[in-house]
């Protein structure tokens, strides 16, 4: 009977090297010093791409953001949207219900990917 195979790869230990690695479409990824908080996030921002882009290999693909500043991180792009936010989304002088909506939205997308850089992939 042929193996399952599982949707979410696994975080694991390259024992050789101590690097935590991710093997997503046949492609060994190393994501840092295994256990390190830095090495989990980077797992955690391969995931949530995977995951938004519904395929099973991360290859690079255009990317919409490429014209961007190059020193724009995603944290500073949604500081910059949320300041449009608070002004687009008010009604008689009150922020409506959908911005309290955008903030609860733009949270992981800030935890995850708030120190990367804007204008490329993982």
């Amino acid at each position: 009977m042929p193996r399952r195979s599982n949707p979410v790869p696994s975080y694991r230990l390259h024992k050789s090297s101590g690097q935590a690695r991710v093997l997503i479409g046949g492609r060994h990824i190393y994501l840092g010093v295994y256990g390190s908080e830095a090495s989990r996030q980077r797992y955690a921002r391969l995931l949530a791409k995977q995951t938004a882009t519904g395929i099973s290999s991360l290859g690079s693909a255009p990317s919409a953001v490429a014209t961007l500043d190059r020193e724009l991180t995603v944290g500073a792009l949604v500081l910059r949207y949320w300041e449009f936010a608070e002004t687009y989304y008010v009604k008689d002088g009150q922020p409506t219900k959908e911005l309290v909506s955008m903030r609860e939205a733009l949270r992981p997308v800030r935890r995850l990917f708030g120190d990367t850089q804007a204008s490329t992939s993982l």
